[in-house]
């Protein structure tokens, strides 16, 4: 034991002074750095800006009891994303640069981790080598530059690390990251499979002990199958599947090899014949490399990479399992390295060295290049999705996140028109038809807007964000009796617990009609699912001031100033209160420094006027209100109040 430990520990500093793990980092950074201070872009606004699940941990039943989307008709289940992300944003908030470094650095350990196990078949300089290509080659920027790519790297980091303790025969360990890949993302299927090849292309004994790596993996399929599965996901029919899943292998192949146009989104249709040239030249490709594998079956360290690469393809294939794409660039995140570790083994074969290192130094710096080029793409959202579309990638999701980004940059009327260009490419329309809601609304065209989110709601019928905005609608334009919209809400509530838009209108409501115990219980839901947001605590500010309680008043109302400083609403509301308990003081700080943001109405003017005199400065309430009167003569509040206080 003593003797284990301390070969253990001679392993561990060999490893810390490893200077190829140091420069495999070091260069993977450089090359992703321009990448860090890029925005939120496409789900992001999904899974981050507004995911209520990540801003209270007091949601975290949540993270393993509802899909990655939170009822948005997917069925990914990644409660580790979430939970990384809540622990983000409970240090960081919504600033991008802490998300952009933690795909960075889960990258990064994704290719040492690569490196660690490929040099005990090839040695040093190949596994070195193979690591540091798979590392900046551009196809990776789906997964690591963009910010919600994160259960790529994370489910491979935890996979790749279950493999290194299983052949350090530290099975609990292996099984126990295994299951933390498995959470990650459903890839992590491949992991044991993975693992059983390199047992056996490093000429080890299969033992029993990888079992209940296939255990786990049936168990959570049956999980994914029964209790864990989200919503329905009807598949093309196989043939249609088959004859694409080889369009899909030679592009994949081409990528790996010339990716000099890259995209988010491809939208290209299943293959409903085989007589189609991608078809035949994928097929034809595929067979003769099986031939191959046949042919050199006995060099297992030759065809083993190639192998990881089938394991990979087979996956994202859509030929077993549902996959939302016919092909993405980050689905071959995982096993893209075992295609380019051919590159460096060819390369590694030439006896003439400077042409093996200029080849190297080519390559590199034309893959590393490309990288640093497509990560400044994601700088600006608008023109990262138009130039997609300029390339001919006119893919559904690229209109519609354009026309989302519209939407969120206030331009209602170029977000509605993209959002129709989308409506025709969706088969099930209730994202589009949502998108054409809201841009509806935001353009004060209520009517529409009502008949649109009823169509998202004859699609999903329980649909969170439709039945709000209906309540919303009928609510302020007193379309509907105000039993019929808080039924509407309830309902919302029962069938999606963690939206909290549907609390807080019902505590708007209840407030409005004075049922202040009701109003508190609902706005303080609103909090527990999202401690962030600085409209409920106003609101419970205000009850608690109608329910004669004014410390709790005082108290909810200086949390919503905290929460959102710049709000004048909430610097007035503040002010208004002070004077209404009588500390003319404080009431006087607040209301110069809602005038100092630019809040310069009469009736502004005038209350600060009036803490002046109420306090005892008689003659600066005199000098503001002659000021008031000088540009506003007939404000009778201010000729009252001068002449009450010149009497």
């Amino acid at each position: 034991m003593f003797f284990s430990k301390k070969i253990s520990i001679c392993y561990n500093l060999k490893l810390m002074k490893d200077k190829r793990i140091y420069l495999l980092g070091f260069i993977s950074f450089f090359v992703y750095l321009n990448s860090v201070f890029n925005p939120f872009i496409w789900d992001d606004f999904f899974l981050i800006v507004n995911n209520p699940y990540i801003k209270s941990f007091k949601n975290f039943r949540f993270y393993f009891t509802t899909d990655l989307f939170r009822g948005g008709s997917s069925n990914f289940y990644r409660p580790f994303q979430t939970i990384i992300y809540a622990l983000i944003y409970k240090i960081f908030g919504l600033n991008p640069v802490p998300y952009h470094l933690l795909n960075i650095f889960l990258h990064i350990g994704c290719s040492i981790l690569f490196f660690l196990l490929l040099k005990e078949i090839y040695g040093e300089r190949i596994a070195f080598l193979s690591s540091l290509l798979w590392a900046i080659h551009p196809i990776n920027t789906e997964a690591v530059t963009y910010i919600s790519g994160t259960a790529d790297p994370l489910f491979l980091f935890f996979g790749l690390i279950s493999i290194l303790f299983f052949i350090r025969k530290k099975r609990l360990l292996s099984y126990l990251f295994f299951v933390f890949s498995l959470l990650s993302k459903e890839m992590a299927l491949i992991i044991p499979f993975c693992l059983l090849f390199y047992l056996w292309a490093k000429n080890e004994k299969i033992k029993k002990d990888i079992i209940p790596l296939f255990l786990i993996s049936i168990i959570y399929g049956i999980l994914r199958y029964t209790i864990l599965k989200f919503c329905e996901t009807p598949m093309a029919p196989f043939e249609f599947r088959f004859y694409t899943s080889f369009k899909s292998f030679i592009y994949y192949l081409y990528l790996l090899i010339f990716p000099k146009v890259l995209s988010m989104a491809r939208a290209y249709p299943y293959l409903t014949s085989p007589v189609n040239l991608w078809f035949i030249s994928g097929l034809f490709f595929f067979l003769f490399s099986i031939y191959l594998l046949l042919k050199f079956k006995n060099k297992k360290n030759l065809i083993f990479p190639y192998i990881l690469f089938l394991i990979n393809f087979f996956s994202i294939s859509g030929l077993f399992v549902y996959i939302n794409a016919t092909l993405s660039e980050h689905f071959i995140y995982p096993c893209s390295i075992g295609i380019l570790f051919y590159f460096i083994f060819l390369i590694e074969k030439m006896k003439i060295k400077k042409l093996k290192t200029t080849l190297f130094i080519i390559i590199f710096s034309l893959y590393g290049l490309r990288t640093i080029f497509r990560n400044y793409d994601w700088k600006d959202p608008i023109k990262f999705y138009e130039k997609a579309i300029s390339q001919g990638f006119k893919h559904k999701k690229i209109y519609y996140n354009l026309a989302a980004t519209y939407l969120s940059m206030g331009d209602y009327k170029k977000a509605l028109e993209i959002f129709k260009i989308a409506e025709p490419l969706y088969k099930n329309k209730k994202v589009v038809y949502q998108g054409i809601a809201n841009s509806y609304y935001k353009l004060g065209n209520f009517k529409e807007a009502e008949n649109y989110y009823k169509k998202v709601l004859e699609i999903e019928p329980f649909d969170p964000i439709a039945l709000t905005s209906l309540a919303t609608i009928y609510f302020n334009k007193k379309i509907k009796p105000i039993d019929e919209i808080k039924e509407i809400l309830k309902l919302c509530i029962q069938k999606n617990p963690a939206y909290r838009e549907a609390y807080n209108l019902l505590g708007r409501i209840f407030y409005e009609e004075k049922n202040y115990i009701e109003s508190i219980k609902y706005f303080k839901i609103s909090i527990s699912i999202n401690p962030d947001d600085d409209i409920p605590y106003l609101f419970l500010g205000f009850c608690y001031f109608n329910l004669g309680d004014k410390l709790k008043s005082e108290f909810y109302l200086k949390k919503a100033y905290k929460l959102n400083p710049n709000k004048i609403e909430n610097i007035l509301n503040l002010a208004i209160f002070y004077k209404n308990i009588g500390l003319f003081k404080e009431s006087i700080k607040y209301y110069e420094e809602a005038i100092k943001k630019g809040r310069t109405d009469l009736d502004t003017l005038n209350d600060l006027a009036l803490c002046y005199a109420l306090l005892g400065e008689k003659e600066k309430a005199k000098t503001l209100w002659k000021e008031i009167l000088k540009n506003n003569p007939g404000y009778k509040p201010a000729i009252l109040n001068l002449k009450a206080i010149e009497k």
